[in-house]
C-alpha cells in the first residue's frame, strides 16, 4: 500500500491508509482467495458493473481513466 500511495501521491503508512486506494488497488492486486473467490475478481469480472446497470467495462482496471477515478465518480 505504501508503494501504491506513493505512485498516487497519497501517503499510506502504518495504520493510516487511504480507503479508496486500499479497496480498489489493494483488492485488485490481492492474491488472497476467499470462500467467494479471489478478492481481485470484483474488479476484473462484470459483477459490480452489472449490479449497477453499467456497461461491462466501466469498472475494469484498464479503463482510460484510473480505476479509483471511475469508482469515485459513481459515488458522486
Amino acid at each position: 500500500m505504501a508503494t501504491i500511495g506513493e505512485v498516487a501521491g497519497i501517503p499510506c503508512h502504518g495504520d493510516v491508509i487511504h480507503a479508496g486506494l486500499q479497496h480498489t488497488y489493494g483488492y485488485l492486486l490481492s492474491t488472497i482467495e476467499t470462500p467467494f473467490g479471489f478478492k481481485r475478481d470484483r474488479w476484473v469480472d462484470d459483477t459490480i458493473s452489472a449490479s449497477l446497470g453499467l456497461r461491462s467495462s466501466a469498472l475494469r482496471p484498464w479503463t482510460k481513466q484510473s480505476l479509483l477515478m471511475n469508482v469515485t465518480c459513481l459515488g458522486e
